[in-house]
């Protein structure tokens, strides 16, 4: 009996160093199980004046192979219709450069549609003859863009969807830094987690005075389908309203097409004498200068006159009028819905 109790008392000794041999020789981490996932979402936003945005988007992924192949792709909404239904809203978008940990990356910009009327560009990054090693990258996104400041008459705002709520992966941890060097007062801060729609707020926000920038930081993971939102809001007057430029621009961007076809308009009448034309019977008809084609569809006389920055002409005014009608010029800034991500 003696000698089976020792025999047991050894196997069980030699069973405790092989469990102990083997913790020791595995790596850590490999007893978890990896998934594609997004480590660390941390986007900076520098806002300049007239509202123009400067953003750079960092995002450290996990690729096995599975979905992420290639690389990812990140879409952004810039087109929308107008509520009355006649032409759009389209904020300027370019792309300054990506990277790849550090190292210029393949991309390319494609034009895509979305739900309800609106568009986008999507930003596919990656070499499609290139497949992935399995490892964690870091994929760095700078671009500029325009028109998501509201300006209103008591306060200005910035409403930001920082991560997008279409990417099929979590997303551990995100952030956000938005400096805005005109403030002088401390803003209102507000924000959201969850998916598109939710009220959930689970991240902290705070303000550096001294740097002029508002952090909003990620309290727990996101989940698929999720992203975290935010709002950085204050009294009107502190930063630089859009230039004349600045407005010309979105107004050829918005209305260009139509832009177009009252040039051609005014081609056809620039076939006619300025002053007057023989009718059929000979006699002169005195066609007004005012209401001349040719002063309606000016280019740049009618920018200048939907900008404001000269007097309208009576027969502007009617034109004018008559957008009116069918727009709510109100509607002249854009609301950051859902954006979207994903693999390539």
């Amino acid at each position: 009996m003696q000698r089976f109790a020792d025999a047991v008392r050894r196997t069980g000794v030699r069973i405790l160093l092989l469990v102990c041999a083997v913790w020791v020789s595995v790596p850590p981490g490999v007893g978890a199980q990896e998934v594609e996932e997004i480590l660390a979402y941390d986007v900076s936003i520098t806002v300049e004046p007239g509202g123009a945005m400067d953003v750079t988007e960092v995002l450290r992924v996990r690729a096995l192979g599975e979905q992420i192949r290639r690389g990812i792709f990140r879409d952004f909404p810039t087109g929308f219709p107008r509520a009355a239904g006649l032409g759009r809203i389209e904020a300027p978008f370019d792309v300054v450069s990506v990277l790849r940990d550090g190292s210029p990356e393949p991309f390319r910009v494609e034009a895509i549609g979305g739900e309800f009327g609106r568009s986008g560009m999507r930003v596919r990054v990656g070499d499609a003859n290139v497949l992935l090693q399995s490892g964690v990258y870091e994929y760095t996104i700078h671009y500029r863009t325009d028109r998501w400041v509201r300006f209103g008459e008591v306060e200005d705002q910035l409403y930001w969807n920082v991560t997008g709520n279409g990417w099929a992966f979590p997303i551990r941890s995100a952030s956000a830094e938005i400096r805005i060097p005109e403030l002088s007062s401390a803003p209102r801060l507000e924000s959201w987690t969850g998916p598109e729609g939710s009220t959930d707020n689970a991240a902290t926000a705070a303000w550096d005075a001294s740097a002029r920038t508002a952090t909003f930081t990620s309290r727990q993971n996101l989940s698929m389908g999720s992203g975290m939102t935010v709002r950085v809001a204050f009294p009107s007057g502190q930063l630089t309203p859009p230039t004349e430029e600045q407005q010309a621009a979105w107004f050829r961007l918005d209305w260009g097409g139509y832009v177009d076809a009252g040039s051609h308009s005014k081609s056809r009448a620039d076939q006619f004498s300025s002053g007057a034309r023989k009718t059929r019977s000979g006699s002169a008809v005195k066609v007004s200068s005012c209401c001349h084609p040719r002063n309606v569809f000016d280019r740049s006389r009618s920018l200048e006159a939907l900008l404001g920055s000269t007097p309208l002409t009576h027969c502007e005014s009617r034109v004018i009028s008559w957008f009116h009608s069918r727009i709510s010029r109100s509607n002249t800034w854009l609301y950051w819905t859902q954006v979207a991500g994903g693999i390539y």
